[in-house]
């Protein structure tokens, strides 16, 4: 029972109380009067009706008379004694059951929040250990890199490598557009053979043509020199290089390039996507959107400039279509690629107009609570402070 109920009931009961404790007091005090009064009245010879004249001694007269009406009276206070004895009984079990109600509810309240506690602290150390794992599995990616003269080699690891891994996709798709130039395919498709032939290698297996065949075997000519060239293949024409050169810029690649990846990205990206999902779907009644963001930040914190752009082209690709969808907006509503920057990119992306980023319009990502610059992406807060 509430305490407001409570208090209802005990203004109720008091105003009982006082209502027939006034209206039997009343009635007592009337009864004790005309107990005195009666004698005189009842004796009376004009007024009453009936003749003590001659019914023995006065006093038993008065007394007979008296007896009843105080006798009356009493049992009236009697009465109303033992009434509102009752009430207060009655206003003490309220009072009794309505506290061990606020205890119960209390306890329950006590339990329900060290279950939620403790439901959350399961959540947190199970997220923590997935930030872990994603972090092995950065540090499992490695990459053999030559020196700028090309002498010497050394093995780059981890989010060092993610610089090479995003230099590789930028070649693959101006080698791409450079020949599909008076043939434009659509931008989606471009990226989406872009990052094919990098996520999956190039071989015959996963040549994955695009429409016009004939224009796609000079493509794929010159992403076979470039592959035998990054991997030190004998056979490669000299003059053949130089066109390279002169069409690409290949002086920001020094590893073996078209190998395909995906016995590394796969997996590093199937974790991360669980990472995020594990988060994402947690019940807001449990973990609120803004604490979903907190952990989130966590780990997009994990994730480098590169690792972030990469994201974004597997989204774009279509090969991490489970990103952002109707289901799932990880990229928009939790913001994990928040720090993208389009010098990042190579496919001359206006991430603006591809999150539908219009000034005056109203968005319609979520944004927390109370908070006025939860921007999709950090140079938009960047932008809104150069403005002002």
């Amino acid at each position: 029972m509430s305490n407001s109920t409570l208090d209802t009931k005990i203004n109720e009961y008091q105003n009982d109380i006082s209502r027939i404790s006034k209206g039997l007091g009343f009635i007592a005090v009337f009864l004790v009067i005309i107990s005195f009064i009666a004698p005189w009245l009842f004796t009376l010879e004009n007024i009453s009706i009936l003749d003590f004249s001659d019914k023995g001694a006065i006093g038993d007269t008065i007394g007979g008379i008296m007896n009843p009406f105080i006798g009356l009276a009493g049992v009236i206070l009697t009465f109303l004694a033992f009434y509102l004895q009752y009430k207060a009984n009655q206003i003490q079990i309220e009072n009794f059951n309505a506290q061990l109600q606020q205890d119960r509810e209390h306890f329950q309240n006590q339990i329900n929040e060290q279950k939620k506690q403790f439901s959350k602290s399961q959540v947190e150390s199970q997220f923590f250990e997935m930030i872990r794992l994603h972090k092995e599995n950065v540090s499992e990616i490695s990459l053999e890199v030559s020196s700028p003269l090309k002498k010497t080699k050394s093995i780059v690891t981890g989010r060092n490598a993610f610089e090479h891994l995003l230099n590789e996709v930028s070649l693959i798709h101006q080698v791409l557009k450079y020949h599909f130039v008076n043939e434009p395919l659509e931008d989606d498709y471009l990226i989406h053979l872009a990052y094919h032939y990098f996520f999956s290698g190039l071989s015959i297996g996963n040549l994955n043509h695009p429409p016009n065949k004939n224009t796609f075997r000079g493509a794929f000519k010159d992403l076979r020199i470039i592959l035998m060239s990054s991997i030190g293949q004998s056979g490669v024409g000299s003059l053949k290089k130089d066109e390279l050169y002169f069409n690409y810029d290949l002086n920001s690649i020094n590893h073996s390039i078209l190998q395909g990846y995906s016995h590394v990205l796969g997996h590093y990206y199937r974790h991360l996507f669980h990472t995020v999902k594990f988060i994402a779907q947690q019940d807001e009644n449990f973990i609120s959107y803004e604490e979903k963001r907190r952990y989130l930040r966590v780990l997009r914190a994990q994730l480098s400039n590169e690792e972030q752009a990469l994201l974004f082209y597997n989204w774009k690709s279509n090969y991490g279509k489970n990103w952002e969808s109707d289901s799932n907006k990880f990229l928009t509503d939790y913001r994990m690629i928040h720090n993208l920057k389009e010098k990042f990119l190579n496919f001359n992306f206006d991430l603006k107009h591809e999150f539908k980023i219009e000034k005056d319009k109203p968005i319609y990502y979520r944004t927390e609570k109370n908070r006025k610059d939860d921007f999709l992406f950090e140079f938009q807060n960047k932008e809104l402070n150069h403005d002002s």
